[in-house]
């Protein structure tokens, strides 16, 4: 019995489902594509679409042709959460509930065209791999679709579709010719705004590295047992695949026209540093971490491909900025969490954190496990203000670093404690001792308080904890953990 598998796409809108019928669909219905694996398995598209939108679909020639090679369910959009038209995810998610009827599960991306073996090479690689990992970098909208229009060619005889016959390296040549520079992101201060921090560029001569910074599988086979939200798997049990460059996205170049020209730097800056931080958080799972040790390196000749291949990553450059990924998923991830009861001071304390480059390397010297102590009373305020008018970054530094603590604390709820200075180390990381309630309560000039909550896992070696910390006067504080040039 042939393997049967899901092709899973979700497209509306008439801007959308043209693109997607006449060109997405012609590199798709390519005889050595769509038409040649079908000879060894089974598909059928699970379209998810609105109802008004499937009749202008089926009336495309490059539909109707799909809809002989293979089986077509539309699901229409209206049927699931309303918040299914405003992304994807939903629909991915819902496609999966129907494991036991598919043996996989290959997520189409409407936007993109395909090399002519895609398919083929994808389903072969699920027969032994539950996860399968590609690189889909995207390319200007305005300037690649003249040129596709040119190489479009006509179906043979009675065939009615069209066809856009791509090779590997075709692909990859659409990418170096056509490249969006929206979606590369350079190590340091980029010279544009950055809404999807996906990939960077390492130019070499002869050729291109292709490092993606976030991703998400775009295979999966049914019998994984566990998969995170964005489809990573969630143990080290799964099989992981990887491919070559199989895709090019295609986005218009100058969508978001005035974060390119008007926006001031601090804001650009501030703007790459929260997407980061955020994809890191969201996309930097298992799975992705270990694709993520790879890179896709083209071999250039002129403005065309000559070769491509994934090999390991030894860019020191490259892997700095996953470290650096690392600590802006870390940070993310206390920002969205568990500070989420902190008073709002707080909050903003640790979202300038993510783009504070003193905080950063400080917190990235640190070796071995961290505990956080995360203060949720109103306490803090006005040691936030004394530091403040100092006007000294480096106070500020020391005041979140103060909250910083060697090792992984296993402690409980309604646990007392003090901070207390270490001689031989800086003044703003302090000891952590755990105290009787009534004892702290009679000491009105210690910093100390209670834990709050439960620990908070944030990584292999980070948690956190919500507390109630008393700092007395802000003066002792600045006196006892910010004073000094340490």
């Amino acid at each position: 019995m042939r393997p049967k598998i899901a092709l899973v796409c979700t497209v509306w809108g008439a801007e959308f489902t043209d693109f997607f019928c006449q060109y997405s669909l012609a590199s798709l219905l390519t005889a050595t594509n769509l038409p040649e694996a079908s000879t060894s398995y089974d598909f059928t598209l699970l379209l998810y679409t609105l109802e008004c939108d499937l009749p202008r679909m089926q009336k495309h020639p490059n539909f109707r042709r799909l809809a002989e090679l293979i089986e077509i369910k539309p699901v229409f959009l209206e049927t699931l959460p309303s918040g299914a038209r405003r992304g994807h995810w939903i629909q991915w998610h819902h496609a999966l509930l129907s494991a036991d009827e598919y043996s996989s599960f290959i997520l189409l991306i409407p936007d993109c065209v395909y090399a002519n073996q895609a398919i083929a090479q994808i389903a072969n690689l699920l027969n032994t791999k539950d996860i399968v990992y590609y690189c889909i970098p995207q390319v200007c909208l305005e300037l690649v679709l003249p040129y596709l229009d040119s190489i479009m060619q006509p179906g043979k005889g009675s065939d009615p579709s069209n066809h856009l016959n791509l090779s590997a390296l075709d692909v990859a040549s659409l990418f170096i010719r056509f490249i969006n520079p929206r979606y590369a992101v350079a190590l340091e201060k980029p010279d544009y705004f950055v809404t999807h921090p996906e990939y960077v560029l390492r130019a070499a001569k002869g050729k291109i590295e292709i490092h993606e910074l976030t991703c998400h599988a775009l295979a999966i086979r049914s019998r994984a047992k566990d998969l995170s939200y964005t489809f990573n798997p969630a143990s080290h049990s799964t099989e992981i695949g990887f491919l070559d460059l199989l895709a090019v996205g295609v986005e218009y170049t100058f969508k978001y026209f005035e974060q390119y020209f008007r926006w001031p730097t601090s804001n650009m800056q501030l703007s790459r540093c929260s997407s980061l931080a955020s994809w890191s958080y969201h996309f930097n799972a298992l799975g992705a971490h270990e694709y993520n040790q790879t890179t896709s390196e083209i071999s250039v000749t002129g403005l065309a491909a000559s070769a491509q291949q994934r090999k390991p990553l030894t860019s020191g450059r490259m892997k700095y900025g996953r470290a650096v990924l690392q600590y802006h998923a870390t940070l993310y991830g206390i920002y969205a969490g568990p500070s989420a009861g902190c008073p709002t001071e707080v909050r903003k304390a640790i979202a300038l954190a993510i783009s504070l480059p003193g905080f950063r390397k400080a917190l990235m010297a640190e070796t071995g496990p961290l505990t956080i102590l995360l203060p949720a009373s109103e306490g803090i305020l006005k040691i936030f203000e004394l530091v403040c008018d100092l006007g000294d970054p480096r106070q500020l530094l020391k005041l979140l670093l103060m909250h910083v603590l060697p090792g992984q604390l296993v402690l409980r709820p309604g646990q007392s404690f003090v901070l207390e200075r270490i001689p031989e180390r800086p003044s703003y990381r302090p000891r952590f001792r755990a105290i009787e309630d009534e004892l702290l309560q009679s000491l009105p000039d210690v910093v100390g308080g209670k834990i709050l909550s439960q620990a908070t896992v944030i990584s292999d070696n980070l948690i956190a904890y919500s507390t109630n910390i008393t700092y007395g006067t802000p003066q002792l504080c600045a006196e006892k953990f910010l004073a000094g040039r340490d």
